[in-house]
């Protein structure tokens, strides 16, 4: 970027990839004075760069127009004329028989136009396409792009396979060939921020699968470079996405990135491994009958110890404090890359789950961003704002990729320990957090919504009169003061007697008078004379912006709508059952359903994988066979189990069935369950006899339907 603002100014291709990479970057005001003019364009004689420039002027637009506007209504007049000119460019494109650089950087443009009109309200994704299908296009032009350029700059005669990691592996610098050198470089930085940012989409998605595999193949790239703050960046990725899939109750496996951190912060300066707890440790593990020599945290060799002993030292595993002049390899980058600096703190409030000391330390490190050192980018870019023109632009003072890791943090934060926090706080991080995303409405979207949504005041459940005791499971011929309360709850549910666990503590909850027998679809019987401001905006959100799959925003505004309509708030947009179901069922299998659309084709019967509407929904469960009732089970976000019955030419019965306030017992039985069934289906290998393969099938479907109600008796 330096050596391109350095360049003449009538030096029409290189102002056209400096506005481009401001694009790349975030900067949409100082794009906006860079973009070229009509005659500059037409001196070029190229249609694909013609293309560029006028991609370039929509993406400017749609980050910084009316068009960013975060509310809802019908599509702008101006979407659907980005959109048809960006389908106009993508069939010019796609038909072009010269394949050249341009032409695949215009492809990207374009692609990276539609991935942000994802973010519309009410985007019609058969003209969009699905943002992971558009991103994995985006990446393999980028690997495209890397091997041609090293082989322009390397040399013709280099091997195919070898181009992808010429320039990781490094060479030989040519000062004859230096524009060669930044357009290969500028490739290779943007491939890996497009691949990084593909992991972050995974994990926001909750497709944690493809996050790790994408990173892990990330990581082997940039492994062959000395870059250790694009190291650190995919670190912090894997880490993440393992930390998710793990949780932090039900999956006791040791996570194996957890070292990996503390082994690059617990160094010395020449690079000795720091004997503290890790020595300690050792010495009561009796690894070692002799020296006692310290673990290498960053190799795999606590897999040999015993599960106990690797969760315990998962569990002692402390991150090394360094002083403020600290020399460490870390520390002496950190003070050189403010980028850099993000990704360490990052990485440390990963290793301590979001703590509030440590979020607090990433919050004063964002803020210190913009009285960085002049080899900042934006510093650079400041310079070029004084350059443009003489007015002020208002401009963003800190990067990109470093307000994404802080709102992802502040997400995490508000979810996880916001509880323990003073209300005021809280408050103050909700209010910076949407000032944040008030800045490039387009580019947080996802942030915008769920910050709004864990911002709303928790509803109030109902004491139900079957939730509200704990006791022992109901057993045959027990008499039990709570046997007529369970054979009226049995007669909704058309099924055995259940009888469920107290509420969590941390349930707000109010009285509540049981509801009338006559009634068969009304769980509870709590009237509100008015409807709340905060469910209409709830619902309005959802409407506009149903078809994004963002996990953690549509499973959290999912369950709170549902609840508002299961615990019949007044609203004249509910409809008895059917509104609850329909919610409930939006926020279960969010992943499969962003899997499944981004490996279908582009047509208005695959693109869906969601209903519009309640009318929708009605319509689908109307065309279920007469004789199939499906059957659902659904954990909201306040840990409510709720049964659903959804069935031909009635209403759906939506029953609130237990409080759960933990993981680990329900999966253990679970486990076991899942357990026999799998050794039953392979009994065919072993059984030979028809007829005793189908005894041993029906013994083990009554012994799990006992053991299920079992279960939901004494949870």
């Amino acid at each position: 970027l330096g050596h391109v603002v350095r360049l003449h100014d009538g030096d029409v291709h290189s102002r056209l990839l400096l506005t481009y990479w401001l694009c790349f970057l975030g900067y949409w005001s100082l794009a906006k004075t860079q973009v070229l003019d009509e005659d500059e364009v037409k001196r070029m004689y190229s249609i694909h760069k013609e293309i560029i420039n006028e991609v370039i002027n929509d993406i400017i637009y749609l980050h910084t127009g009316k068009a960013a506007g975060h509310h809802s209504g019908d599509s702008l007049p101006a979407h659907d004329r980005i959109l048809k000119t960006m389908q106009s460019f993508e069939s010019i494109l796609t038909k072009s028989k010269a394949k050249t650089f341009q032409q695949y950087e215009a492809q990207i443009l374009v692609k990276r136009v539609l991935i942000a009109a994802n973010h519309f309200s009410s985007a019609d994704l058969t003209l969009i396409g699905d943002p992971l299908q558009n991103m994995d296009f985006i990446k393999a032009r980028y690997e495209t792009l890397v091997k041609s350029r090293s082989s322009v700059y390397y040399g013709s005669d280099m091997k195919e396979e070898d181009g992808g990691c010429a320039t990781f592996a490094g060479g030989e610098f040519q000062e004859t060939k230096i524009d060669e050198y930044l357009k290969l470089s500028a490739a290779v930085a943007e491939h890996f921020k497009i691949v990084l940012q593909l992991c972050f989409k995974y994990i926001e998605l909750g497709i944690l699968r493809e996050s790790e595999s994408e990173g892990l193949k990330l990581l082997h790239q940039v492994l062959k470079t000395s870059n250790l703050q694009r190291c650190l960046a995919v670190l912090n990725v894997l880490f993440l996405t393992s930390t998710l899939a793990r949780g932090d109750i039900t999956n006791v496996r040791p996570d194996p990135f957890r070292p990996m951190i503390a082994s690059l912060w617990n160094r010395s300066k020449n690079g000795i491994s720091v004997r503290t707890d890790n020595e300690r440790l050792n010495k009561k593990l009796n690894l070692s009958s002799g020296s006692q020599e310290i673990i290498n945290l960053s190799e795999d060799e606590p897999s040999s110890l015993p599960e106990a002993n690797k969760k315990n030292m998962e569990s002692k595993l402390i991150l090394e404090e360094h002083v403020e002049y600290c020399d460490c390899v870390i520390c002496t980058l950190c003070g050189m890359n403010p980028q850099m600096h993000i990704e360490a703190i990052f990485s440390k409030m990963l290793f301590y789950r979001y703590s509030s000391r440590m979020f607090r330390m990433f919050s004063e490190r964002i803020l210190k961003l913009s009285q960085e050192t002049s080899l900042d980018v934006i510093d650079i870019c400041s310079a070029l704002q004084k350059e443009a023109t003489d007015k002020a632009i208002e401009e963003r003072k800190y990067p990109l990729e470093a307000l994404d890791r802080f709102l992802h943090a502040a997400i995490r934060w508000l979810r996880r320990v916001s509880e323990e926090e003073k209300p005021e706080i809280i408050q103050d991080v909700i209010k910076e957090s949407l000032k944040i995303c008030l800045t490039d409405p387009i580019h947080f979207r996802w942030q915008w919504l769920t910050i709004r949504q864990l911002a709303r005041t928790p509803l109030k459940i109902p004491k139900l009169e079957w939730l509200r005791l704990h006791v022992s499971p109901v057993k045959a011929g027990l008499r039990s003061p709570l046997k007529s309360i369970v054979i009226n709850l049995a007669s909704e549910l058309n099924s055995l007697t259940l009888c469920s666990p107290r509420p969590c503590p941390t349930v707000n909850i109010e009285k509540y008078t049981p509801t009338a027998k006559t009634n068969r679809n009304t769980v509870t019987n709590v009237i509100n004379n008015y409807v709340d401001t905060e469910m209409e905006e709830a619902r309005k959100d959802f409407d506009s912006f149903s078809h994004l799959f963002y996990r953690e925003w549509r499973f959290q505004i999912c369950s709170y709508l549902g609840q508002v309509c299961a615990f019949q708030y007044k609203a004249n947009w509910i409809e008895s059952g059917w509104s609850a179901a329909y919610y409930f069922n939006e926020a279960m299998f969010i992943s499969t359903r962003q899997l499944a659309r981004m490996i279908s084709k582009k047509s208005e019967e695959s693109q869906n994988f969601h209903f519009k509407n309640i009318k929708k929904f009605k319509k689908a469960v109307q065309c279920l066979p007469p004789d199939l009732t499906v059957v659902q089970l659904f954990l909201d976000s306040r840990r409510i189990l709720w049964l659903i019955k959804l069935y031909s030419g009635q209403p759906p019965l939506v029953v609130p069935v237990a409080f759960l306030p933990q993981d680990d017992v329900l999966l253990k039985r679970f486990v076991t369950l899942l357990a026999e069934n799998d050794a039953s289906g392979n009994l065919s290998k072993t059984c030979t006899d028809p007829k005793e393969y189908w005894q041993i099938r029906r013994k083990l479907d009554k012994k799990l339907k006992v053991k299920f109600l079992g279960l939901l008796c004494s949870c």
